[in-house]
């Protein structure tokens, strides 16, 4: 399975010493690294479908200083889809209010009716992309809905 890290603190804080330390991990979870760096209203991301132990860009990247107070990282196990960019973590939709919504996922989210419509709207092929898909949708539905009952 893929390996998760997030951060979320009050004020900004230097990760290099954390990421580090979990990208270390990168031989087990060899199919590709990703970084989400949180903002009010945008998400920066950056990955690569690379071992995170042997990306050269990782490797610049760790050299300079990452400060942060809201991330996420993630180091891939390929279960669903094949190795490449397109199917490396984080995920990122916008909802209808403009929200952007990042996913990362450890594990298999096995097959469903109600996921299904997704696999033809999505970019690559894993399972986590379309649960991403599904919960937007799901919630974009719940705003409309609220938006109807108060007309």
């Amino acid at each position: 399975m893929c390996e998760l890290f997030g951060l979320n603190a009050r004020k900004r804080v230097r990760c290099n010493d954390l990421l580090t330390e979990f990208f270390s991990h990168g031989n087990e979870h060899p199919h590709g690294w990703g970084l989400a760096f949180l903002y009010h209203d945008a998400v920066s991301l950056e990955k690569e479908p690379v071992c995170s132990l042997k990306s050269t860009y990782l490797k610049y990247r760790m050299g300079e200083e990452i400060c942060a107070d809201r991330m996420l990282a993630h180091i891939r196990l390929a279960t669903k889809g094949s190795i490449e960019y397109l199917n490396t973590h984080p995920f990122v939709k916008r909802d209808n209010q403009g929200r952007c919504w990042t996913l990362e996922h450890n594990g298999t989210i096995f097959e469903s009716e109600l996921l299904h419509p997704y696999v033809y709207r999505q970019k690559g092929q894993t399972d986590s992309e379309r649960i991403l898909f599904y919960i937007v949708d799901r919630m974009n539905a719940r705003q409309s809905d609220n938006a109807l009952s108060k007309e």
